[in-house]
């Protein structure tokens, strides 16, 4: 049982990581060539609100499914974790397709975004401890 609680988990952060890495990926895209595009009016960020909510609820309903109500913990620390593999890929992404690097950190919209951008590594520390605590003590 244990055992089977491990995998779910791993591959249930392993789809959410991955899933973060690719949204970071594809937002720099959006982001460099916005000011390209003849639609300038296309609101990406709610698209990727949405996107974000329904990958959460899927990997929550299979943590939920398998673990119960233990789950709940795991949910929120994978929200932790989110913002700080997302803005690697992000940053990395919009270096290579720009030489000049002047696209600002400040051009987002959603203040708590920008607050959990200045604490993204404290955030995915206690993301990923959460996880541990919860699974050695907890489980």
């Amino acid at each position: 049982m244990y055992m089977m609680n491990f995998i779910t988990i791993t591959i249930v952060n392993l789809i959410w990581i991955l899933y973060s890495m690719s949204e970071g990926l594809s937002e720099g895209f959006f982001q460099h060539y916005k000011n390209k595009s003849k639609r300038q009016s296309f609101d990406t960020k709610k698209i990727f609100n949405i996107q974000r909510f329904l990958v959460l609820i899927s990997t929550g309903g299979v943590l939920s499914y398998t673990l119960g109500w233990i789950s709940i913990p795991f949910i929120i620390s994978q929200v932790f974790m989110f913002r700080y593999f997302h803005r690697i890929i992000f940053n990395h992404t919009i270096s290579k397709l720009e030489k000049n690097n002047n696209l600002s950190e400040d051009d987002q919209d959603n203040p708590i975004l920008k607050v959990m951008d200045k604490e993204k590594t404290p955030m995915v520390l206690l993301g990923v401890s959460l996880q541990i605590f919860i699974y050695l003590f907890l489980m």
